[in-house]
């Protein structure tokens, strides 16, 4: 077995706050505009738990947009 053992990918909004997963996100979370938007986001690794063996930590992830 060639995967990485006690880490995550985790996702951080433009501010470095981790955004919580499977949950709605803040009222004010990303403000809607005319024409194109972005969405600055950052993935990381973080450790779940101690120690961290290397190896591979491959992710995906899915996004459900939903506005009104």
């Amino acid at each position: 077995n060639d995967a990485s053992d006690g880490i995550a990918i985790a996702l951080f909004n433009e501010s470095g706050e981790l955004v919580k997963l499977n949950q709605p996100p803040p009222e004010n979370w990303v403000h809607l505009t005319r024409g194109d938007m972005k969405l600055h986001m950052q993935a990381r690794y973080k450790a779940t738990h101690y120690p961290v063996t290397g190896g591979k930590a491959n992710g995906q992830v899915w996004f459900s947009l939903t506005y009104l």
